[in-house]
């Protein structure tokens, strides 16, 4: 399916106040997982917490109208149309940052959250840019285009670059060790953004990027100890 992208998108088509959060969000969460969080079992129970804070806010927000509105005027310019009546993304953003956190290794857990921050965003500027939303037929989610998730392959693969640098077990990575590691980071990010799974996107994405990056390099012996 084909759909003509705007010539030159507007502010309202680019969404930069909701990706912006986005971004923020996710570097926040690992930045402040680092510091703060040392611990796996610390850093899932600070998360769980953040959950479920943020599941009684939803609830109270669609079952009180005026707390409602009040959320809307706050927070309107990053919700997405339609969330003013059902639990928004945030809610699955941070349960994609929380299963990360209890299924992989904490350096994985933080790559898939740094991922889904950067990730799924730039691949949706990418699309309203550049993208000219030609996908196979039978596609299931024809808004996506081979153009967002070249441009989240790329985001990802810097991130996982960087991130390699510092990380206790890819810091003494060789050049091709490093090199196939980031691709398979990229590669990763971009199959969890592209893949048309019957879920929310902010879930998906660090699950399946971050499964994919941690199976593929531990069963090439990319990064040893990255086994179950």
């Amino acid at each position: 399916m084909t759909e003509d992208r705007p010539k030159h998108p507007s502010a309202n088509h680019l969404h930069l106040p909701r990706r912006l959060f986005h971004m923020a969000s996710g570097t926040a969460i690992v930045t402040i997982g680092i510091i703060f969080f040392p611990n796996k079992r610390e850093f899932v129970a600070a998360l769980t917490i953040l959950w479920i804070v943020d599941l009684g806010i939803e609830a109270l927000r669609l079952g009180w109208p005026w707390f409602n509105r009040t959320i809307e005027k706050t927070m309107g310019n990053i919700m997405r149309e339609g969330e003013q009546r059902r639990i928004s993304g945030i809610a699955y953003y941070l349960l994609g940052c929380l299963i990360s956190g209890i299924i992989f290794p904490r350096e994985i857990a933080n790559l898939a959250i740094l991922f889904l921050a950067f990730g799924d965003p730039v691949a949706s500027l990418c699309g309203v840019i550049f993208g000219k939303r030609r996908l196979p037929d039978g596609w299931e989610v024809p808004e996506k285009s081979w153009e967002g998730s070249l441009g989240c392959f790329l985001v990802c693969f810097l991130i996982t670059l960087n991130m390699s640098f510092y990380m206790p077990r890819t810091v003494e990575l060789e050049i091709m060790q490093r090199l196939a590691f980031c691709i398979l980071g990229g590669l990763g990010a971009a199959l969890g953004e592209l893949i048309p799974l019957r879920t929310d996107d902010n879930l998906a994405l660090p699950v399946v990027s971050g499964a994919f990056l941690w199976l593929t390099a531990a069963v090439l012996n990319l990064v040893p100890g990255f086994y179950f």
